[in-house]
């Protein structure tokens, strides 16, 4: 919040607004943003193998490292430790 910000009293009205809007998140509504997101499509140059994870962060957490780590080699086309080819795909 910004230093401005501090110390200003919300409305009841303005504080039932903000939770309202905060906790409308329904269930169509995170699967849409899921879907939009895609899935991230792991494959194994080695093996040959290709695995689909629902999220760049379960695909980092398969491969014991941070979903910043897999968001670069994804965004370069790099090749991640010498034989995973990582991509992202639509829903």
């Amino acid at each position: 919040m910004s230093a401005a910000k501090k110390g200003v009293k919300l409305s009841q009205e303005t504080r039932a607004k903000l939770s309202y809007a905060a906790s409308n998140k329904t269930d169509e509504h995170i699967a849409k943003t899921k879907a939009a997101l895609g899935t991230a499509v792991v494959s194994n140059l080695e093996t040959n193998e290709t695995r689909e994870y629902p999220s760049i962060r379960e695909a980092a957490r398969a491969l014991k490292t941070s979903d910043v780590t897999i968001g670069k080699y994804v965004k370069n086309s790099k090749i991640f430790r010498g034989s995973y080819l990582i991509s992202t795909s639509s829903g």
